[in-house]
């Protein structure tokens, strides 16, 4: 993006940033539709079976889609499932945590993080703090796209854990409800015995999943 553009745009007031990048109440209110009809329509709740899924994973030295995952893999094992987007800034907000829980327990349970579609992308619902923090891209239209942005967001965060690709017609995302981020956790079983709310934008649930995490340790 243009400096100069960058600078007028964040120099204005919200309302009037959204009123130059198009961004309308209608446009907010479909958004808000689907996500609420996505949240009652994903099969994905607790104590169910976790659904069927079947991603590509992100090569880390390539940053280009790889082989086939999925949770049939996990059977056997506690599955820490993470579900975001680099230009959702509260997902990006928690990643430092959620790399910490990584870091702790790795050795013990599995984790996996699935990048699904951008939530706020340059041409769609862009927000000021993306331009602030230099998080400027156009949503992905394929699947080599995605992985890049993806990749970005693995340097840029220091993410070491094993990262997969929504396919472009987010199928991953309508099972799990998993946009703009969410968090769950499902045993060995496959059974999910913790989902966090939608965002989840208090950062008191990521100690949450931390503590469902635990548990099934115990």
């Amino acid at each position: 993006m243009d400096k100069k553009l960058k600078e007028k745009l964040l120099s204005m007031s919200e309302e009037h940033f959204e009123k130059y990048i198009g961004f309308t109440e209608e446009k907010w209110r479909f958004i808000k539709a689907q996500l609420s009809n996505r949240e009652l329509a994903a099969p994905a709740i607790v104590n169910s079976s976790a659904p069927l899924f079947c991603v590509k994973s992100l090569v880390s030295n390539t940053g280009k889609a790889g082989g086939e995952i999925t949770i049939d893999q996990y059977l056997g094992r506690t599955l820490a499932l993470i579900f975001g987007s680099y230009t959702c800034p509260i997902f990006r907000s928690h990643t430092k945590r959620i790399n910490e829980v990584y870091r702790e327990l790795r050795k013990e349970i599995a984790f996996l993080c699935i990048y699904v579609y951008e939530m706020h992308p340059l041409d769609g619902w862009m927000i000021p703090v993306n331009l602030k923090d230099d998080v400027i891209f156009n949503q992905p239209t394929t699947l080599a796209q995605r992985a890049a942005i993806a990749n970005i967001w693995r340097t840029k965060q220091s993410i070491s854990m094993d990262i997969a690709l929504d396919d472009m017609n987010n199928t991953t995302d309508s099972l799990y409800a998993g946009s703009p981020e969410r968090l769950y956790v499902i045993n060995g079983n496959g059974i999910i015995t913790y989902r966090s709310p939608e965002g989840p934008f208090d950062d008191s649930f990521v100690e949450e999943w931390y503590r469902y995490i635990k548990q099934e340790l115990k």
